[in-house]
């Protein structure tokens, strides 16, 4: 089960120059018979074999600092990966293991796992549904806490 988060900080007014507010609402998603799990690098590079997206021209300069590679660039092209897989989620164990390293594709081309977060989730397609379970808003106090409010309480713009 996936959870997506919605996020609201309204703009402080003169009054409340010192009052922060934020919100969250949780909703919990079902997961998707189409899910890609990129739990290795070889996953990520196994992608990137099947379905490449050249960047080379965009990726070459910042890559070869990063890496010290000189050579093609690709990343998986998520046009072409949406055909077959709904979702594609990185673990954290991949980020770990493979961010900001250059991974060999074939012998003249490399990829890096660059501009997601550890245990991220890019979502693909719309095939997924809010789960059935009630909606929780929770509240983001002035001393950095959560709290969870009453479900009589709605946060602006929020639920």
């Amino acid at each position: 089960m996936n959870i997506k988060v919605s996020g609201h900080a309204p703009e402080p007014t003169a009054r409340h120059r010192l009052v922060h507010h934020r919100y969250a609402t949780l909703a919990q998603w079902t997961r998707h018979e189409r899910d890609q799990e990129v739990r290795a690098p070889e996953d990520w590079t196994s992608l990137c074999r099947e379905f490449p997206l050249e960047v080379t021209a965009s990726r070459r300069h910042d890559w070869f600092r990063a890496t010290g590679r000189h050579g093609r660039w690709v990343i998986p092209g998520w046009e072409r990966v949406a055909d077959r897989w709904d979702a594609a989620h990185l673990t954290v164990r991949c980020y770990l293991s493979a961010a900001g390293r250059a991974l060999g594709v074939d012998p003249d081309t490399a990829t890096v796992v660059a501009g997601w977060d550890p245990g991220s989730t890019l979502w693909l397609a719309d095939a997924g549904r809010e789960w059935d379970g009630p909606r929780q808003a929770w509240h983001l106090t002035q001393d950095r806490s959560w709290r969870r409010l009453l479900l009589s309480v709605r946060p602006p713009d929020t639920l």
